[in-house]
């Protein structure tokens, strides 16, 4: 009997670590997730910055910062389309 029940004690314990282990993986790669898409945003945005940098300094005339933002995104977005198909 006392064998069994420390069966019993050992099998929950392994199968608590491996839940434990599972929900601590998930939880990585979802927080690794989070932080790609983090990276890809701020380097969007500097991307974006540059560019307006760039033309502004091509065209020698300062443009609206927020219509030259979203003229880059929608180009982006449509190069990200592109890469898809």
């Amino acid at each position: 009997v006392a064998v069994q029940a420390s069966e019993g004690i050992k099998e929950k314990a392994k199968q608590s670590a491996r839940q434990e282990a599972e929900a601590l993986i998930t939880r990585a790669r979802s927080e690794i997730q989070r932080e790609r898409d983090e990276a890809i945003s701020e380097l969007r945005k500097e991307v974006a910055d540059l560019t307006i940098a760039a033309a502004e300094k091509v065209i020698d005339r300062s443009l609206d910062k927020e219509a030259h933002r979203e003229l880059i995104a929608k180009i982006m977005e449509e190069s990200d389309a592109l890469k898809k198909e």
